[in-house]
C-alpha cells in the first residue's frame, strides 16, 4: 500500500504504512525489511519538506545497514542536510557515500557521489573541488552513458567555467549540453544552453 500512495503523491499517507511495516519487521526480527521501511519512511519525508525528520530516519537506517544500505542512507542524508543548508555535513555524507561507492566498485554510485560532490562545491563557492568532483562525474556518466547525468553535468561546468572567467571552456561545456538536450529532444534545454552559449561568448568579448 505505502508504493501506491507513493505513486499517487500521497506521501503521509505511505509513510503510516511504511511506519506499520517497519513495526512489524521489527517484531519479526526482519533486519532487511526493517532497513528498506526506514529507506523508504525517510525518502517520503524528505519529499514532504520534513528534512529533520528525514535525516532522524536516515541514521537510524544507516546505523544498521549493510554497505550498499550504508551507501544509499549517506547519499539521502547528504541530500537533506543539504535542503537546510548544512553544507559541511552534506559534503561529508557525500564523500562516505564516494567511499562506500569505491568499495563496492560501483561506477552508478561513484557517479552519483561525485555529482552531488559537485553541487554541493558549488553552493559552497569551493570551484575546484566541484570542478574536479563534475569532470570525474561527466567521465563516468559518459562511460554508463547516462545521457541525463552528463547533461547536468556539462551544465553545472559550464557555470563553474563562466563564472571563473574561462570563457571559452564554459562555451564548450554549453555545447556539449545544447547537444545532449537535442538527443533527448529536450527543446527547452536546448535553448537555454544556447543562450548560455551566448553569454559566455560576450563575456569572452568583453574580458
Amino acid at each position: 500500500m505505502g508504493v501506491l500512495h507513493d505513486n499517487a503523491k500521497e506521501y503521509d499517507k505511505a509513510v503510516l504504512c511504511y511506519e506499520q511495516y517497519l513495526q512489524a519487521a521489527r517484531g519479526a526480527g526482519d533486519a532487511k525489511g526493517e532497513q528498506l521501511a526506514l529507506n523508504s519512511i525517510g525518502i517520503d519525508w524528505h519529499k514532504m519538506g520534513e528534512f529533520d525528520k528525514a535525516i532522524d530516519v536516515h541514521s537510524q537506517h544507516l546505523q544498521m545497514a549493510d554497505i550498499p544500505g550504508k551507501f544509499v542512507a549517506h547519499c539521502n542524508l547528504g541530500l537533506a542536510f543539504a535542503e537546510i543548508n548544512e553544507s559541511e555535513k552534506a559534503s561529508l555524507n557525500h564523500r562516505q557515500a564516494l567511499r562506500y561507492a569505491i568499495v563496492m566498485s560501483s561506477l552508478v554510485g561513484e557517479s552519483l557521489a561525485c555529482g552531488n560532490l559537485g553541487v554541493i562545491g558549488a553552493k559552497r563557492g569551493d570551484i575546484k573541488t566541484a570542478k574536479a568532483c563534475m569532470e570525474r562525474h561527466l567521465k563516468l556518466a559518459t562511460a554508463l552513458n547516462d545521457i541525463k547525468a552528463q547533461l547536468d553535468a556539462c551544465t553545472l561546468l559550464g557555470q563553474l567555467a563562466n563564472d571563473s572567467g574561462e570563457y571559452e571552456e564554459a562555451s564548450s561545456y554549453y555545447e556539449q549540453a545544447r547537444s545532449l538536450s537535442l538527443e533527448t529532444g529536450n527543446a527547452r534545454l536546448a535553448t537555454a544552453a544556447k543562450c548560455m552559449i551566448g553569454v559566455a561568448r560576450g563575456n569572452a568579448q568583453f574580458d
